[in-house]
């Protein structure tokens, strides 16, 4: 599968998943915590966002 998002999205993602390690969307449980295949996917994310500068 092709995903394709624009810069301002995978910025978007990558602050989501910076605020929701912090815990800030624990939706009242423990605060969240990313697992390793999200983290895997933000690193993507975050290396796709630098080679599109």
């Amino acid at each position: 599968m092709k995903l394709e998002l624009t810069r301002q999205e995978m910025e978007i993602l990558i602050a989501w998943s910076e605020e929701a390690t912090k815990g800030k969307f624990n939706l009242g449980d423990d605060p969240a915590g990313m697992t390793w295949e999200e983290e895997n996917l933000i690193g993507k994310i975050r290396a796709a966002l630098v080679k599109s500068l």
